[in-house]
């Protein structure tokens, strides 16, 4: 990937986790955030497969970025706990990593199957309490 768009993405990141943490989220936010661990996830799994020790903080993530926005569409405040903001911090650390280091073609393929992904996501209503994430039912 071309260095400045990488460094353009990077910041958009990493000024979510700032809004995050700072109590200021919105639906751009956890948008943008959504598809960097989702596009880090997918780039993870093309190098080393689903079966990684890894995956567990990909799915906690997703957790608590679906917990974050059904909060905010029922009008609850949607903080988090540092801990979870320091775990989105590391993801967003290795996606980072991943756009400096992959080539564009792998970056493009992840950013289509998230895409391709999402789609099928908006597809479904699922209810705010079910333990299992979006990721996990559209395998």
């Amino acid at each position: 990937m071309d260095p400045i768009r990488a460094r353009a993405l990077s910041l958009e990141h990493h000024l979510a986790l700032v809004a995050l943490r700072t109590g200021q989220p919105s639906v751009d936010i956890i948008a943008r955030l959504f598809n960097a661990i989702g596009a880090a996830r997918f780039l993870h799994e093309a190098a080393h497969g689903q079966e990684t020790p890894e995956q567990s903080r990909f799915e906690q993530a997703w957790r608590v970025l679906l917990e974050c926005s059904n909060r905010m569409r029922e009008g609850r405040p949607a903080a988090m706990n540092e801990a979870d903001l320091v775990d989105l911090q590391k993801l967003v650390l290795l996606h980072d990593e991943q756009m400096a280091t992959t080539p564009v073609h792998q970056l493009l393929a992840a950013r289509h199957r998230l895409g391709h992904w999402l789609d099928q996501v908006a597809q479904f209503d699922w209810p705010s309490d079910d333990p299992a994430t979006p990721i996990e039912r559209c395998r």
